[in-house]
């Protein structure tokens, strides 16, 4: 049982370390992909969501969708951190309506 948990630990950090060494394209890929996952999410909660929700939505959308349709490869870590914070943004407004 104890090697069982031990494997299951190494794995889960093998696998941190391997996405802290992916390209940023991946990274940003992955950031992109959750923000269009929470945004088709909150279009489900769309009359549900406050005029000031709904204000912070359309004004992270331009940002998001320059960074995310970008086809760089010389994309910075800024626009990593950017788009993450989108999502974290959008998904603190999804778990609010939920």
């Amino acid at each position: 049982m104890r090697k069982a948990i031990l494997l299951c630990a190494i794995l889960a950090l093998s696998g941190c370390a391997s996405f802290s060494e992916a390209p940023m394209e991946a990274k940003i890929a992955s950031a992109c992909r959750g923000y269009a996952v929470t945004l088709m999410s909150l279009a489900e909660f769309k009359g549900e969501l406050s005029d000031e929700q709904i204000e912070v939505v359309n004004a992270v959308r331009p940002t998001a969708r320059e960074i995310c349709q970008k086809t760089d490869e010389n994309r910075t870590v800024e626009a990593l951190a950017e788009i993450t914070a989108i999502v974290s943004r959008l998904k603190g407004i999804e778990r609010e309506v939920k």
